[in-house]
Protein backbone atom coordinates (compact mmCIF):
# COMPACT_ATOMS: atom_id res chain seq x y z
CA UNK A 1 0.00 0.00 0.00
CA UNK A 2 2.71 2.34 0.60
CA UNK A 3 2.77 5.86 2.14
CA UNK A 4 -0.31 7.77 1.38
CA UNK A 5 0.94 10.99 -0.65
CA UNK A 6 4.99 9.39 -1.06
CA UNK A 7 5.05 8.60 -4.03
CA UNK A 8 7.96 7.55 -7.19
CA UNK A 9 8.16 11.26 -8.06
CA UNK A 10 9.90 12.21 -4.56
CA UNK A 11 13.30 10.79 -5.43
CA UNK A 12 13.66 12.71 -8.93
CA UNK A 13 12.76 15.47 -7.31
CA UNK A 14 15.39 15.83 -5.00
CA UNK A 15 18.18 14.61 -7.66
CA UNK A 16 16.58 17.49 -9.50
CA UNK A 17 16.98 20.12 -6.66
CA UNK A 18 20.78 18.41 -5.59
CA UNK A 19 21.78 18.64 -10.00
CA UNK A 20 20.92 22.44 -9.60
CA UNK A 21 22.75 23.18 -6.57
CA UNK A 22 25.55 20.92 -8.10
CA UNK A 23 24.97 23.93 -11.17
CA UNK A 24 24.96 26.69 -9.66
CA UNK A 25 28.00 25.46 -7.61
CA UNK A 26 30.45 25.23 -10.58
CA UNK A 27 29.23 28.89 -11.87
CA UNK A 28 30.13 29.91 -8.90
CA UNK A 29 33.91 28.15 -9.09
CA UNK A 30 33.85 28.57 -12.83
CA UNK A 31 32.79 32.74 -12.82
CA UNK A 32 33.65 33.55 -9.09
CA UNK A 33 36.46 34.81 -8.33
CA UNK A 34 36.32 36.08 -4.42
CA UNK A 35 34.67 33.85 -2.66
CA UNK A 36 33.36 31.37 -5.66
CA UNK A 37 35.28 28.14 -4.30
CA UNK A 38 34.05 28.95 -0.69
CA UNK A 39 30.62 29.55 -1.95
CA UNK A 40 30.38 26.25 -3.95
CA UNK A 41 31.59 24.12 -1.28
CA UNK A 42 28.86 25.46 0.78
CA UNK A 43 26.31 24.60 -1.62
CA UNK A 44 27.76 21.26 -1.82
CA UNK A 45 27.49 20.37 1.46
CA UNK A 46 24.32 21.93 2.06
CA UNK A 47 23.50 19.71 -1.26
CA UNK A 48 24.65 16.32 0.94
CA UNK A 49 23.38 17.42 3.99
CA UNK A 50 19.80 17.65 2.40
CA UNK A 51 20.06 14.54 0.80
CA UNK A 52 20.73 12.45 3.31
CA UNK A 53 17.74 14.36 5.62
CA UNK A 54 15.64 13.21 2.66
CA UNK A 55 16.55 9.40 2.99
CA UNK A 56 16.40 9.64 7.13
CA UNK A 57 13.03 10.89 7.02
CA UNK A 58 11.79 8.76 4.42
CA UNK A 59 13.20 5.68 6.15
CA UNK A 60 11.74 7.11 9.43
CA UNK A 61 8.31 7.81 7.75
CA UNK A 62 8.08 4.12 6.34
CA UNK A 63 9.17 2.65 9.94
CA UNK A 64 6.37 4.67 11.57
CA UNK A 65 3.69 3.35 9.03
CA UNK A 66 4.59 -0.26 9.19
CA UNK A 67 4.42 0.34 13.26
CA UNK A 68 1.42 1.93 13.26
CA UNK A 69 -1.79 -0.01 14.39
CA UNK A 70 -3.97 -0.95 11.04
CA UNK A 71 -7.15 0.80 12.62
CA UNK A 72 -8.98 2.93 10.38
CA UNK A 73 -11.47 5.24 12.77
CA UNK A 74 -14.03 7.16 10.03
CA UNK A 75 -16.10 9.87 11.27
CA UNK A 76 -18.32 12.00 9.37
CA UNK A 77 -15.69 15.08 9.11
CA UNK A 78 -12.85 12.96 8.66
CA UNK A 79 -10.72 9.56 9.29
CA UNK A 80 -7.37 8.34 11.37
CA UNK A 81 -5.97 5.51 9.68
CA UNK A 82 -2.35 4.35 10.24
CA UNK A 83 -1.95 7.14 12.14
CA UNK A 84 -2.42 9.75 9.84
CA UNK A 85 -5.26 11.91 10.05
CA UNK A 86 -7.54 12.83 6.73
CA UNK A 87 -10.01 15.62 7.34
CA UNK A 88 -12.71 15.47 4.90
CA UNK A 89 -12.77 19.45 4.60
CA UNK A 90 -9.76 21.53 5.79
CA UNK A 91 -7.93 24.56 4.49
CA UNK A 92 -5.61 22.33 2.30
CA UNK A 93 -7.41 19.27 1.41
CA UNK A 94 -10.71 17.93 0.70
CA UNK A 95 -12.47 14.54 -0.03
CA UNK A 96 -13.69 14.45 -3.69
CA UNK A 97 -15.16 11.30 -3.15
CA UNK A 98 -15.67 7.61 -1.51
CA UNK A 99 -15.88 4.60 -3.27
CA UNK A 100 -16.10 0.95 -2.40
CA UNK A 101 -13.56 -1.27 -4.50
CA UNK A 102 -14.54 -4.29 -5.58
CA UNK A 103 -12.55 -7.67 -4.28
CA UNK A 104 -10.04 -8.57 -7.14
CA UNK A 105 -7.17 -11.27 -7.53
CA UNK A 106 -4.78 -9.17 -5.91
CA UNK A 107 -6.58 -6.57 -3.52
CA UNK A 108 -9.00 -7.31 -1.11
CA UNK A 109 -12.24 -5.16 -0.84
CA UNK A 110 -11.48 -1.79 0.45
CA UNK A 111 -12.56 1.55 0.64
CA UNK A 112 -11.36 4.33 -1.41
CA UNK A 113 -11.13 7.92 0.19
CA UNK A 114 -10.32 10.14 -2.74
CA UNK A 115 -8.88 13.48 -1.98
CA UNK A 116 -7.24 16.49 -3.45
CA UNK A 117 -4.60 18.61 -1.27
CA UNK A 118 -3.46 21.94 -2.40
CA UNK A 119 0.56 22.27 -2.52
CA UNK A 120 2.02 25.79 -2.75
CA UNK A 121 0.18 28.11 -4.28
CA UNK A 122 -1.93 26.18 -7.25
CA UNK A 123 -0.53 22.95 -7.60
CA UNK A 124 -3.88 20.61 -7.09
CA UNK A 125 -2.43 16.87 -5.51
CA UNK A 126 -4.43 14.47 -5.88
CA UNK A 127 -4.13 11.10 -3.90
CA UNK A 128 -6.32 8.33 -2.23
CA UNK A 129 -6.54 6.51 1.36
CA UNK A 130 -7.24 2.91 0.68
CA UNK A 131 -8.91 1.12 3.76
CA UNK A 132 -9.28 -2.69 3.72
CA UNK A 133 -12.39 -3.58 5.16
CA UNK A 134 -12.41 -6.78 7.34
CA UNK A 135 -13.95 -9.58 6.33
CA UNK A 136 -18.09 -10.24 8.05
CA UNK A 137 -17.78 -5.88 7.86
CA UNK A 138 -18.76 -5.02 4.23
CA UNK A 139 -22.43 -3.74 5.02
CA UNK A 140 -20.40 -1.47 7.40
CA UNK A 141 -18.42 -0.15 4.98
CA UNK A 142 -22.07 -0.39 2.78
CA UNK A 143 -23.21 2.19 5.28
CA UNK A 144 -20.42 4.15 5.57
CA UNK A 145 -20.05 4.69 1.89
CA UNK A 146 -24.20 5.85 1.90
CA UNK A 147 -23.65 7.85 4.17
CA UNK A 148 -20.80 9.77 2.95
CA UNK A 149 -22.53 10.59 -0.17
CA UNK A 150 -20.44 7.85 -2.19
CA UNK A 151 -20.82 6.15 -5.23
CA UNK A 152 -22.69 2.52 -3.85
CA UNK A 153 -21.81 -0.37 -6.64
CA UNK A 154 -25.50 -2.34 -6.84
CA UNK A 155 -25.43 -5.54 -5.22
CA UNK A 156 -27.37 -8.81 -6.41
CA UNK A 157 -30.13 -9.58 -2.73
CA UNK A 158 -30.31 -6.14 -1.63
Amino acid sequence: MGIPGVSGKKPRYIFLIGGMLVGVSLIFIIFVEDGGLITAAFLLAFTVVLFIIARITLKLELKRAIKAPHEAYIARNGIIYEGGVYPFHSFMMMMVGVSLQKTTIKNPPALVFSFTQLVGLSFIHPFAIVVPIPSGEGDTAYGIVQALGGEVPEVKGR
